[in-house]
Protein backbone atom coordinates (compact mmCIF):
# COMPACT_ATOMS: atom_id res chain seq x y z
CA UNK A 1 0.00 0.00 0.00
CA UNK A 2 2.66 2.31 0.85
CA UNK A 3 3.48 2.47 -3.43
CA UNK A 4 0.09 3.51 -4.04
CA UNK A 5 0.71 5.78 -1.81
CA UNK A 6 4.17 7.10 -3.10
CA UNK A 7 2.11 6.88 -6.53
CA UNK A 8 -0.51 9.23 -5.48
CA UNK A 9 1.53 11.58 -4.22
CA UNK A 10 3.60 11.77 -7.61
CA UNK A 11 0.38 12.58 -9.36
CA UNK A 12 -0.07 15.46 -6.88
CA UNK A 13 3.48 16.70 -7.18
CA UNK A 14 3.11 16.69 -10.63
CA UNK A 15 -1.00 17.51 -11.36
CA UNK A 16 -1.75 14.81 -13.53
CA UNK A 17 -4.05 12.57 -13.08
CA UNK A 18 -5.35 11.28 -16.64
CA UNK A 19 -2.91 8.08 -16.53
CA UNK A 20 -1.15 5.88 -14.40
CA UNK A 21 2.08 7.33 -13.64
CA UNK A 22 0.81 10.82 -13.78
CA UNK A 23 2.60 10.70 -17.11
CA UNK A 24 0.96 13.74 -18.53
CA UNK A 25 4.44 15.80 -18.21
CA UNK A 26 6.27 13.40 -20.02
CA UNK A 27 3.96 12.65 -22.80
CA UNK A 28 2.78 16.23 -23.73
CA UNK A 29 5.42 18.71 -22.20
CA UNK A 30 6.87 20.73 -24.99
CA UNK A 31 10.44 21.01 -23.03
CA UNK A 32 11.39 17.29 -23.76
CA UNK A 33 15.03 17.83 -21.94
CA UNK A 34 13.62 20.43 -19.40
CA UNK A 35 13.87 19.52 -15.37
CA UNK A 36 10.53 19.35 -14.41
CA UNK A 37 9.99 16.98 -17.35
CA UNK A 38 12.96 14.78 -16.69
CA UNK A 39 12.15 14.63 -13.11
CA UNK A 40 8.54 13.62 -13.80
CA UNK A 41 9.53 11.03 -16.11
CA UNK A 42 12.63 9.47 -13.79
CA UNK A 43 9.70 9.31 -10.75
CA UNK A 44 7.19 7.53 -13.04
CA UNK A 45 9.64 4.84 -14.52
CA UNK A 46 10.56 3.99 -10.80
CA UNK A 47 7.18 3.61 -9.13
CA UNK A 48 5.73 2.04 -12.51
CA UNK A 49 7.64 -1.08 -12.37
CA UNK A 50 7.50 -1.53 -8.39
CA UNK A 51 3.32 -1.14 -8.80
CA UNK A 52 3.37 -4.10 -11.04
CA UNK A 53 5.77 -6.13 -9.32
CA UNK A 54 3.39 -5.51 -6.17
CA UNK A 55 0.31 -6.31 -8.20
CA UNK A 56 -1.43 -3.04 -7.91
CA UNK A 57 -3.22 -1.52 -11.14
CA UNK A 58 -4.89 1.93 -11.53
CA UNK A 59 -8.42 1.11 -13.53
CA UNK A 60 -9.94 -1.48 -16.17
CA UNK A 61 -8.66 -1.42 -20.15
CA UNK A 62 -12.28 -0.67 -21.00
CA UNK A 63 -13.18 1.35 -18.54
CA UNK A 64 -13.14 5.51 -18.83
CA UNK A 65 -10.43 7.56 -16.79
CA UNK A 66 -13.02 8.93 -14.71
CA UNK A 67 -14.09 5.45 -13.45
CA UNK A 68 -9.72 4.16 -12.47
CA UNK A 69 -9.26 3.08 -9.18
CA UNK A 70 -6.29 1.63 -7.15
CA UNK A 71 -7.10 -2.37 -7.11
CA UNK A 72 -5.23 -5.59 -7.15
CA UNK A 73 -4.52 -6.12 -10.62
CA UNK A 74 -6.51 -8.58 -12.29
CA UNK A 75 -6.63 -9.93 -16.32
CA UNK A 76 -8.36 -6.87 -17.22
CA UNK A 77 -6.61 -4.61 -15.62
CA UNK A 78 -4.41 -1.35 -17.08
CA UNK A 79 -0.71 -2.03 -16.11
CA UNK A 80 2.51 -0.10 -15.78
CA UNK A 81 3.54 -0.08 -19.58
Amino acid sequence: MQLVDEYRQYQVDYISFDSPGGNVICRTSVDREGPQTLRACKRRDELGPLLNRADWCYGQKDEAGINWEWHKCDANSRRYE
